[in-house]
């Protein structure tokens, strides 16, 4: 069992193989993708392991500390659509 939250009022229990970076790698595979090929976004520690497995990995202004401490890019908060203008931003260098 795997235990995380995204928010002081939840709790996520989760099988221990199953997390956001195992998603993000088994995507990766089914598309024939390479880490420094996707780009994923986050703002908590429930994503830590998402944005782990990616080399374009982006927290966004309102996100914890932990996550902004890792992230490789750093993007306007959520209320300012920071992810989609980060993406767009990454993608423009495809």
């Amino acid at each position: 069992m795997s235990l995380t939250s995204s928010h002081p009022s939840n709790l996520e229990i989760l099988h221990p193989l199953a997390n956001k970076g195992d998603a993000v790698r088994w995507v990766m595979q089914q598309l024939n993708c390479t880490p420094e090929e996707a780009v994923a976004c986050g703002d908590n520690a429930n994503d830590l392991p998402m944005l782990q497995a990616v080399y374009h990995s982006v927290a966004v202004a309102n996100a914890t500390d932990e996550v902004l401490a890792m992230a490789r890019h750093h993007a306007l908060s959520h209320r300012e659509d920071g992810a989609a203008k980060m993406m767009e931003q990454l993608l423009g260098q495809a």
